[in-house]
């Protein structure tokens, strides 16, 4: 059973707890024959057993829900560590896995403790694909003329064209409407890899105020 184990796609955290479950089976199914072939009723035990497990259950109804959920979690395996990822509204990168929780590790090295019922939550994991796109939305603020900016943005992503790519799609900037104030929107989007998203983001963002003030164009993030 454990080589089955290990040649399947389930988490090494969930090993134990199979093959603990499995022993504990096949102790009860021992006992039981043993107390058959030695002519002990079995029937007021099995009873007894089983009013037991249903008070156990009730009384730890919470706990037991966390640790299905961390079941869950395991065998679906949405996320592993070291996966930056944003489960219920908390992000960081995975850490460790448990039957009863997952910790997080934030960007600015705290560490969440989540209760694995975060398995009926949305989860979205950041580091499943290689790839990534990165949107940027700016307002023109005044009069300036929507071509002059876009010509502008141009010639920054000219400056990084080496961490933009052109698959799956070239990089889209375009005006894509206008707001109740008149100011003319622009919407960038570039694809990069997943590696890349963020100091990219940054320095796009940085590039592109400086590039406008030296052109005496006000813009803003959106």
């Amino acid at each position: 059973s454990k080589r089955g184990l290990k040649r399947s796609h389930i988490s090494e955290t969930l090993h134990a707890f199979i093959l603990s479950t499995i022993k504990i089976v096949d102790y009860v199914f021992l006992i039981l024959i043993v107390m058959s072939v030695l002519g002990i009723p079995t029937t007021s035990l099995i009873t007894a057993v089983g009013t037991a497990g249903v008070a156990i259950g009730l009384a730890l109804k919470d706990s037991l829900s966390n640790f299905a959920s961390g079941v869950l979690l395991l065998a679906n395996a949405p996320f592993k560590d070291g996966d930056f990822v944003d489960i219920g509204g908390q992000s960081g990168v995975v850490t460790q896995i448990g039957l009863m929780n997952t910790t997080l590790k934030t960007l600015d090295n705290r560490h969440i403790v989540v209760p694995n019922t975060v398995a009926k939550s949305t989860i979205i994991n950041y580091s499943t694909e290689k790839l990534r796109r990165l949107d940027l939305n700016f307002a023109i603020l005044g009069k300036g003329d929507p071509q002059v900016a876009i010509d502008l943005i141009q010639s920054v992503l000219e400056e990084e064209k080496d961490r933009i790519l052109e698959e799956p799609e070239k990089p889209f900037l375009r005006l894509t409407g206008f707001s109740a104030e008149g100011n003319a929107t622009l919407t960038l989007r570039v694809w990069v890899k997943a590696e890349n998203l963020w100091d990219l983001n940054y320095d796009l963002l940085q590039k592109i105020k400086r590039t406008f003030d030296r052109n005496t164009m006000v813009i803003i993030t959106k």
